[in-house]
């Protein structure tokens, strides 16, 4: 499996003030996988972040010494699974032997036996899972941090074993 990344963001796209206190990411990811039909072979898995540090701002000053930090974040983005309990080129049916098999009256005679494994799978495509977080981190006179977060995971196109 190879992937390619690249992360960009401009802040003439961003519809926010752009300073020290705001951290975005974008990330696109295109990843190829051998499990996969030609078609079907790339999948593309974005995500986005977005923080921002509160803390950081003008007005925040006067409230250093209680509030050290005080950072709020988000993001959102697609991953992409191809494992399938090791079998490589899923979309190929397999030829499995299972020892042999003997004929005649000392069974004396004998031929390797062929079977068809497991079928090939034309149209199977990427198991893609959504996750969301959103989170905040405060840090109280400089002595104790607390942070909270929220996680939502949602996965589509499940990739079973058969």
């Amino acid at each position: 499996m190879s992937s390619l990344s690249a992360a960009w963001v401009s802040p003439d796209v961003l519809p926010i003030r752009m300073t020290i206190a705001t951290l975005p990411n974008l990330t696109l990811d295109i990843t190829a996988s051998e499990n996969f039909t030609k078609g079907n072979r790339f999948g593309f898995f974005p995500s986005v972040a977005v923080g921002y540090m509160l803390s950081e701002e003008k007005f925040m000053e006067k409230y250093k010494d209680t509030f050290s930090k005080i950072k709020f974040r988000a993001s959102w983005g697609l991953t992409g699974n191809d494992q399938l309990d090791g079998r490589r080129f899923a979309f190929l049916p397999t030829i499995d032997t299972d020892g042999s098999y003997k004929w005649g009256v000392n069974n004396d005679y004998n031929r390797a036996s062929r079977f068809e494994g497991e079928f090939g799978v034309m149209n199977l495509t990427w198991e893609t899972v959504e996750k969301l977080n959103v989170g905040t981190e405060i840090g109280l006179w400089n002595a104790l941090d607390l942070q909270v977060d929220w996680f939502k995971r949602a996965a589509s196109g499940h990739l079973y074993a058969a």
